[in-house]
């Protein structure tokens, strides 16, 4: 089985650069000495248009066996601040075991991302995931995933992540008949190099969503998830450990115009809540896309 699609999305971002509107910093190794922030650390809003496409293969040894591999590009392009335009090059490839209501999947992965056209950041890692399915309406699974990050620019951020995770979905018998969901994952990441332990940090996350039909053509989604995280030491320069928590917030419609092109309009809202202030930020995004798939 050979599944393609593609995706042209046009919208705003009204803080592309995840940034907020304090000008003045007050620097609490240099003595509390304030410091005017440079205009493009400022919460800037902006236009951008995205292209994505991708190729899923799942190919079937025996009964039990199955091969898959994935591949995709999705590059973002801004009208004014080109200096975020990114592109994201993922590939990934393993194999699953299935017996009864239950199936097993390991594959490995990479991720190569620029920015502004250069190399900034490679991922490399693997997943093992368990699922059980008991009907057809519902579904269990558990997984662990093993990351290596390293920066082209910035090695002393270069770490190791490990997450675990739980999921649960739902087709619920009530109007509509809703599908829902909802996961819990946690885990760390450690940076590679010695004495930058206020680079890494412990994690853990909430998320829960779900989905309603409205007739043969639309769809509602919905979603939201909640991550808390906390720092491993103290920040060297504002000389407290940093916590973090975000919340994130999506809405969106999907409305089929053929069998295989969809309109997708959303609306998402991202807010980071932290103790040092620097980090704090509030995000909307409104964006309207087209997609095929095959």
């Amino acid at each position: 089985q050979v599944g393609v699609y593609a995706q042209a999305t046009l919208g705003h971002d009204t803080n592309v650069n995840s940034a907020n509107d304090q000008s003045q910093i007050a620097i609490p190794a240099l003595g509390g000495l304030f410091f005017v922030k440079d205009p493009s650390g400022l919460e800037q809003d902006d236009n951008f248009a995205q292209l994505e496409a991708g190729v899923r293969l799942r190919r079937s040894l025996t009964p039990a066996w199955n091969l898959l591999a994935d591949a995709s590009v999705n590059g973002r392009l801004h009208q004014d601040i080109s200096a975020l335009d990114s592109t994201a090059l993922d590939v990934s490839a393993g194999g699953a075991w299935r017996t009864g209501p239950s199936q097993v999947v390991l594959k490995a992965n990479a991720q190569h991302y620029l920015l502004d056209g250069d190399d900034y950041r490679q991922l490399l890692g693997g997943m093992a995931q368990y699922l059980y399915t008991p009907r057809d309406s519902s579904q269990f699974s558990a997984f662990v995933q093993l990351t290596d990050i390293s920066y082209n620019t910035q090695p002393l951020r270069d770490a190791r992540r490990d997450t675990l995770g739980v999921a649960w979905s739902q087709a619920v018998q009530w109007w509509r008949n809703p599908v829902v969901y909802a996961g819990l994952y946690g885990g760390q990441e450690s940076p590679d190099a010695a004495g930058v332990d206020h680079y890494g940090q412990q994690f853990v996350g909430l998320r829960l969503g779900g989905s309603v039909q409205f007739g043969a053509k639309t769809q509602l989604n919905a979603a939201v998830s909640m991550e808390d995280r906390q720092y491993d030491a103290e920040d060297p320069i504002f000389l407290t450990t940093r916590d973090d928590t975000q919340v994130d917030l999506s809405l969106g419609l999907g409305y089929r115009l053929s069998q295989r092109v969809s309109l997708q309009p959303t609306y998402t809202f991202t807010s980071n809540d932290s103790n040092i202030v620097i980090n704090e930020f509030t995000r909307h995004t409104l964006s309207v896309a087209v997609r095929y798939e095959r």
